[in-house]
């Protein structure tokens, strides 16, 4: 029942966490790709200085772009965001295509960039800032409920990437701790890059060979230039809403 104008200010990215070690650079065959396991849209306002990060749950249902073996589109069908990236070809193909479920998502809103990591890079990032500082909502393996703990890189590496796939809904869950670890992680690097301002080049060349991305170099620079400017707090981070069923199997 509203009337919206889209705000021009805005810079919008995907970033997506594949369910793989593999390296990120390759283009393969259609079909052959692991699925987006975490998506999430960072939202840059340069105006108003501001970053903003939507989380999209892997099983929220939307539209999906369907792939034959041949790489030609087949249909349109209602099915999980994380299936999206399955249906290309692990590369390029693969993001643009999630790219285009996140837009539609979205009412058409125009997603501006793409940014792709495998699983190899959360240790990677997390040893950049050496370890990210967590305080567990309720107890995770060897970490207790209510105590804050900076997380070394295997303990980092679990906290955003392990689930019980027994448990119906677990995901949710684990995006609850990529939620607390991320906006952590955000606020550590922003602090840390404004005291040593090469800190973004160091950490863009360690984890260049586990990520995949379509902005030039020159425009990730200005992104982070951009970002250094900006205010950003947990109040800033906001989760797709919506209602969790079990489907058929």
């Amino acid at each position: 029942g509203q009337t919206y104008s889209y705000n021009e200010d805005l810079f919008v990215i995907l970033c997506m966490g594949i369910d793989t070690k593999d390296d990120m650079i390759r283009d393969g065959e259609a079909g052959n790709a692991r699925q987006s396991d975490a998506n999430f849209l960072v939202v840059l306002d340069g105006k108003k200085k501001e970053i903003k990060i939507v989380a999209i749950p892997r099983d929220t249902m939307t539209g999906i772009e369907i792939y034959d073996v041949r790489g030609e589109y087949v249909t349109t069908v209602e099915e999980h965001f994380a299936l999206q990236f399955a249906y290309g070809d692990g590369g390029s193909r693969s993001c643009e295509m999630t790219e285009r479920a996140a837009s539609r998502l979205f009412y058409g809103i125009p997603v501006n960039g793409y940014v792709c990591f495998n699983l190899r890079a959360i240790e990677v990032l997390n040893g950049m800032m050496g370890g990210v500082p967590v305080e567990p909502e309720e107890d995770f393996e060897d970490l207790k409920a209510g105590e804050t703990v900076t997380l070394n890189n295997e303990q980092a590496y679990r906290y955003v990437q392990s689930r019980d796939c027994d448990e119906a809904f677990s995901a949710e869950k684990r995006l609850g701790r990529q939620k607390q670890y991320l906006t952590s992680f955000l606020q550590k690097a922003l602090a840390c890059t404004k005291e040593d301002p090469f800190l973004p080049v160091r950490i863009y060349h360690s984890v260049s060979d586990h990520m995949s991305t379509d902005l030039s170099g020159i425009k990730l620079f200005s992104l982070i230039v951009t970002g250094l400017q900006c205010d950003f707090s947990e109040d800033g981070f906001y989760v797709v809403p919506g209602e969790q069923r079990a489907g058929q199997r």
